[in-house]
């Protein structure tokens, strides 16, 4: 899990911070643990998984975007960098989920986790 992890981390901070668009690609395959999905579901719904990130990563990203947010016309609060952050991660990344509609397991996964 904490590869999975910190593979997130980098994506988010190529697309968030770099400015690269980026496509993250995952299918059924890569399910190891079921709590995968729900970062799928949050990235879905929310943009950002809620324990992705410590309070010393995100100082990090509010320095690393102040200057293309200010550029972009957002406040210098950390707040409002933060969700600069996000917004261009939603603009820049890509998520693409690849399951195979075959099966229980799939039907089951759409329900508990529907974003």
């Amino acid at each position: 899990m904490g590869d999975f992890k910190e593979d997130l981390r980098l994506v988010y901070m190529k697309a968030g911070v770099k400015e690269v668009p980026t496509t993250f690609l995952f299918t059924d395959q890569q399910i190891f643990k079921e709590t995968t999905l729900v970062y799928i579901n949050d990235i879905l719904s929310s943009g950002v998984p809620p324990d992705l990130f410590n309070a010393e990563d995100k100082d990090n990203i509010t320095n690393g975007v102040r200057n293309a947010a200010k550029a972009a016309g957002y406040f210098d609060s950390k707040e409002s960098l933060w969700e600069f952050f996000v917004s261009q991660v939603r603009k820049l990344m890509h998520l693409v989920c690849c399951m195979s509609p075959v099966g229980e397991q799939f039907r089951s996964r759409c329900r508990r986790f529907p974003a």
